[in-house]
């Protein structure tokens, strides 16, 4: 349907332009002959020969052509000649500029029954001018014709009567034919002398604030009262569909409401706080014991917010307007809202225009406005409008610094509390992930995912003491995370194996299974009850010597702390598909559907949004989701359900997904610096070390060095499937074992040499396959 549009569009685009150039060249042959009519009524001669058996040379302008012509239409219809002359470049102008708005047939028709008209009236009245000393009737022998005729049937009475009907029914029909062409320059006249207005006012249209709170305006003006921005956005006055400029308010006339799209100024940035006072948090024991980190670490924001300069987003929504014109899409800009990154346009369709039709059209507007990349939202959720989302002219970075100043970051009690960014607004967006329960990210290399994971993690650390959040990151690059080595939050050293990457997700199922039946034996529904219920029993008054103390075992009661929420980083998802796809899916399924209530956590990243990587099992249990900039619709399609992520700008630019929200948000993700992250871990490291927990990944090394070490002892788990698999096909290789059973090569290789030695399959025989020996 799209390949199908866009032909369909492109057709009406060159049949515009011929027709464009078809009347452009009436018009100016049009012009030449009215040129020629009036250059040869002005060298009128009454000397001069204007009929061919006449001699004498001819004293005419244009000599014996222009002779003939002036004698003829001063002999026909007298001084009507000059008005009947000047008609025609008139009337080509307007065939050139009505472009379909102008019905030249009734023009004509007027044209001719004015003509009509005002010579019977001349003719009747029986004037004469004298031209060069000849005398000559006005109204010319037409003109006494049809006086004659017209007295001769009605009388002198009739004869005026009927004259003056034939002037006034042709003056109507040239009035209704030009009427939208005249409709249009009445309304475009205003605007047309912007400068001969007064300019007491400073802003031509009214700037609304974010917030709820009015701001006075300095002097009395007739325009607007100032409103909320989230009011609904005022509704232009109707204007006709080709009017070059919508009209602005004047301030002679208060009682006309602005006509122009309104502007949504950006949300203000808060002062900075000089708080040396932790922000707040939920637990008792953690304000004894450690002291959350400083705002002052994060580098401050500059100035780098711009005026709003009105003019120039006026004269982006004309261009919008123009250019979906271009491609038969009527509408208006109803709202303007310029934000740190993009400005979002509100398009309003005319009625009849499909949505699908403007959606398709991202690619050629981007084009035409010389814009890096064009995103289109149609339609915004719960408004009757597209937005039309176009970057800035001078793009705002986003810090840390003033997203973790906010009061929506101060007044969070969440320890698992994550600023994301700023919306398109310039609007902190913090979110809790403990409501998400758990995040899914894509995004290309370069896109800026790695700076937001770091952005995270440092929200958790801002937040959350050890007692409160522990951390398991896995990192395989072995890079991206190593900054946070030795953070008392660790749980676990920064895993880089994948193979231990799926030990760690076993151990984290195993602790959820335990934790649930902790919570299901104090008879409460998730981490958060049963913290609470240990702190007003008092069971938790004194912290025992592990940081953050994990569920004990059901069968060896201990004293009861507060549980921690355990959070699971994944900075790559792919390499632990490629290793062991199937056990890797059925962990992180098994977590992100059982593991919310018992206080465990999942973030997962990857640059690589396949199929294969983010699997249909994966993406239906995490419905928090963050796309970066990604290389194809077909990426986006598989992150988000949707296409758009291919039209972000990087750098941090993204779109979020929330489970309780409709539609996508777009998010400016906010940057953080190497040394502010060191200066945080440093903080950390220096009011004591992690106390790690080597079961995460003891259980998975010893299996390992088992297998490796060939024990006969040691049967592998999926040796009877593939003995299975084996006997059933009828083929005995390693590859096929591999490929069938998804495990590594030396695993498969030990299967098919334990299969020798039990007698299912006969010797390797060079390059030939196995004989298998026991068949089904």
């Amino acid at each position: 349907m799209t390949k199908r549009a866009g032909k369909s569009v492109a057709l009406e685009g060159r049949r515009e332009a011929a027709l464009s150039w078809l009347r452009l060249a009436v018009a100016l042959a049009l012009l030449a002959v009215a040129a020629v009519l009036l250059t040869a009524l002005a060298g009128y001669d009454p000397a001069d020969p204007w009929r061919p058996d006449e001699a004498g040379a001819a004293r005419n302008w244009l000599g014996p052509l222009g002779a003939v012509v002036a004698g003829v239409l001063y002999g026909g219809v007298g001084l009507l000649a000059w008005p009947a002359a000047l008609a025609l470049p008139l009337g080509g102008w307007l065939f050139w500029k009505g472009r379909g708005q102008v019905a030249m047939l009734p023009l004509c028709c007027g044209g001719l029954w004015a003509l009509a008209g005002a010579g019977a009236l001349l003719g009747q009245s029986g004037l004469t001018i004298a031209i060069q000393g000849q005398s000559l009737a006005v109204g010319g022998l037409a003109g006494q014709a049809a006086a004659s005729g017209l007295t001769a049937l009605a009388g002198a009475g009739g004869a005026w009567a009927a004259g003056g009907m034939a002037l006034a029914g042709g003056a109507a029909l040239i009035g209704h034919a030009t009427w939208p062409l005249l409709g249009q320059a009445l309304a475009w006249r205003p605007t047309s002398e912007p400068e001969a207005a007064p300019r007491t006012t400073p802003r031509p249209e009214p700037i609304i604030a974010p917030d709820k709170r009015p701001e006075p305006t300095p002097e009395p003006t007739p325009t607007p009262a100032v409103e909320p921005a989230n009011a609904p956005a005022l509704e232009p006055a109707n204007a006709p569909a080709l009017e070059p400029a919508p009209p602005r308010p004047r301030p002679q006339k208060p009682a006309a409401p602005a006509a122009g799209p309104r502007v949504v100024a950006p949300a203000p940035l808060e002062p900075p706080k000089p708080s040396t006072e932790a922000a707040p948090c939920r637990s008792e024991n953690a304000a004894q014991r450690f002291a959350l980190p400083s705002v002052e670490l994060l580098r401050l924001p500059g100035e780098q917010h711009a005026q709003i300069d009105h003019d120039q987003l006026m004269e982006k929504s004309r261009l919008v307007e123009s250019k979906l014109a271009d491609y038969h899409v009527a509408g208006h800009v109803a709202e303007v809202a310029p934000g740190p990154v993009v400005t979002v346009f509100e398009f309003k369709p005319a009625p009849g225009v499909k949505i699908s039709k403007v959606a398709g059209l991202a690619d050629d507007l981007a084009m035409n406005l010389r814009a890096q990349s064009i995103r289109i939202v149609a339609p915004i959720p719960g408004k009757a409008a597209i937005g039309i989302e176009i970057p800035s002219a001078k793009r705002q970075k986003v810090f840390l610094r003033e997203l973790l100043d906010s009061d929506h970051y101060r007044q969070a009690q969440s320890p698992l509390t994550v600023a994301l960014g700023k919306d398109i607004l310039g609007r902190p967006v913090i979110e809790d992930l403990c409501r998400m329960p758990h995040l899914l990210i894509a995004g290309a290399t370069g896109a800026g995912k790695s700076v937001f994971i770091n952005s995270l993690v440092l929200s958790i650390l801002y937040k959350s003491t050890p007692d409160q959040v522990r951390l398991i990151m896995v990192d395989p690059k072995r890079i991206e995370l190593s900054t946070y080595n030795d953070v008392p939050h660790l749980l676990h050293p920064i895993i880089t194996s994948p193979k231990e990457a799926t030990a760690g997700l076993r151990w984290a199922v195993a602790e959820m299974e335990r934790r649930y039946t902790l919570l299901a034996a104090h008879g409460v529904r998730n981490i958060g009850s049963f913290n609470d219920k240990l702190r007003a029993e008092g069971l938790a008054a004194e912290p025992d010597g592990r940081l953050g103390g994990l569920a004990p075992d059901p069968e060896r009661p201990a004293r009861l702390t507060p549980l921690p929420h355990v959070l699971i980083i994944i900075d790559e998802l792919a390499d632990l598909m490629m290793v062991s796809s199937k056990d890797v899916e059925g962990l992180i399924t098994r977590l992100a559907q059982m593991a919310r209530a018992s206080g465990i956590h999942l973030v997962l990243a990857t640059q690589r949004p396949s199929v294969d990587v983010i699997t249909g099992l994966i993406k239906a249990n995490f419905p928090a989701r963050i796309s970066f900039q990604v290389s194809s619709r077909i990426d986006s399609r598989t992150i988000l359900d949707q296409q758009g992520a291919e039209h972000l700008l990087g750098a941090g630019d993204m779109l979020f997904l929330h489970p309780s929200t409709p539609g996508l948000k777009r998010v400016h993700g906010a940057f953080v610096s190497d040394g502010e992250i060191e200066d945080v871990v440093e903080h950390w490291k220096n009011q004591g070390r992690p106390n790690y927990d080597e079961s995460v990944v003891a259980a998975a090394e010893g299996d390992e060095d088992a297998a490796a070490d060939g024990d006969d002892d040691v049967v592998d788990e999926l040796y009877q499937d593939a003995v299975r698999l084996v006997r059933q096909s009828g083929q005995a290789s390693i590859s096929f074992v591999q490929r069938r059973l998804r495990v590594g090569y030396n695993r498969a290789a030990r299967m098919i040499e334990q299969m020798e030695q039990d007698g299912v399959v006969g010797p390797s025989d060079g390059s030939r396959p196995r004989e298998v020996l026991l068949r089904d």
